[in-house]
């Protein structure tokens, strides 16, 4: 009786194993959907480029649609050139996740971080300073948030979402959240590490910012870029408005330091900036005769040879919420 009771129980104890290295196997073959954190399932970027948008002609009346990664990526892997870009439109209809940082951990430590910059080499030639890629769409996040972007270079690079933007460029309705951009000595912004006039008449074609933010980003490492800037690294003869704009509980470490822009590399460069705010950053960061500050806040003087009519210095809680 005892035998009996032994064999039966070794037989149930095998038959459990066996149900669970089923379960394990099917877990590893078809892994569990990611989840952000009100529980809507995301899909993180697996380093590719996608064939075709989610839908749409690329008109301001049909823009197309970008629903993941790859077809964001295939925005900036494509399209980052006057004639590909001049007078289409993009539009966001899913926060993208281009690093999976639904925990909350920095995305810079996470194992297995995909580089946004080095999987953007693989297939389109590097942005140094003499051939840069210029985005001039319109890209409408419809509200939507990019997280995880990574971006770390080894030689002079323009660092940011698109490595440079030029006049004709409208970004609008866009958050950023838990983003690194590092190395190379060059510039860095989540936006773009870079901005010019590209051919393209100020006076005409602005480049336009609207109703965008960055927090918890992390430019520069131990000053390793020249300009870190919230939004974007540095502008060279272009004409930039920002508003309803914000940057906050964000690091930076480079030559030049702006909460908006870093710095202005040229006389003709002009700067607008309209109910905005960038805490521990002052908006722009070097001197530049042609910028209008309407109301912008920040919470430090600390800025060198800065232009600062217009700026007003409050404390944080003062710039959020709502006391705002």
């Amino acid at each position: 009786m005892n035998i009996l009771k032994t064999k039966k129980l070794s037989l149930f104890f095998l038959q459990c194993i066996s149900i669970l290295v089923s379960i394990l196997i099917a877990i590893s073959v078809f892994p569990m959907d990611i989840v952000n954190a009100s529980g809507d399932e995301i899909e993180v970027w697996d380093g590719t480029k996608a064939s075709n948008f989610a839908g749409g002609e690329g008109t301001k009346e049909n823009p197309w649609l970008i629903e993941n990664a790859s077809q964001l990526y295939k925005v900036v892997a494509e399209y980052c050139s006057k004639d590909k870009s001049f007078g289409k439109y993009f539009k966001i209809t899913k926060d993208i996740y281009i690093n999976d940082v639904t925990d909350g951990t920095p995305v810079q430590n996470l194992a297995g971080k995909r580089n946004w910059l080095e999987e953007l080499g693989k297939s389109i030639t590097a942005p140094t300073t003499s051939n840069r890629l210029y985005f001039h769409g319109t890209l409408d996040g419809d509200n939507h948030t990019v997280y995880g972007l990574y971006a770390k270079a080894t030689s002079s690079l323009s660092l940011g979402l698109f490595p440079a933007i030029a006049n004709g460029t409208t970004v609008k309705n866009l958050s950023f959240d838990n983003l690194f951009l590092t190395g190379g000595n060059g510039s860095g912004g989540a936006i773009a590490g870079y901005a010019n006039w590209a051919g393209l008449s100020a006076s005409t074609y602005p480049a336009n910012i609207t109703n965008c933010s960055v927090v918890n980003a992390t430019i520069g490492e131990n000053k390793n870029i020249k300009n870190a800037g919230g939004f974007v690294g540095n502008m060279s003869n272009s004409t930039i408005s920002f508003a309803n704009c914000y940057v906050y509980n964000s690091n930076f470490s480079a030559t030049n330091e702006g909460g908006v822009v870093a710095s202005a590399s040229k006389s003709e460069a002009k700067l607008t900036v309209v109910n905005s705010y960038a805490i521990d950053y002052f908006p722009l960061n070097v001197a530049l005769n042609k910028i209008s500050y309407t109301n912008v806040y920040t919470n430090t003087t600390s800025a060198t040879g800065v232009y600062n009519t217009g700026v007003t210095v409050l404390t944080p809680d003062q710039m959020k919420g709502e006391n705002a």
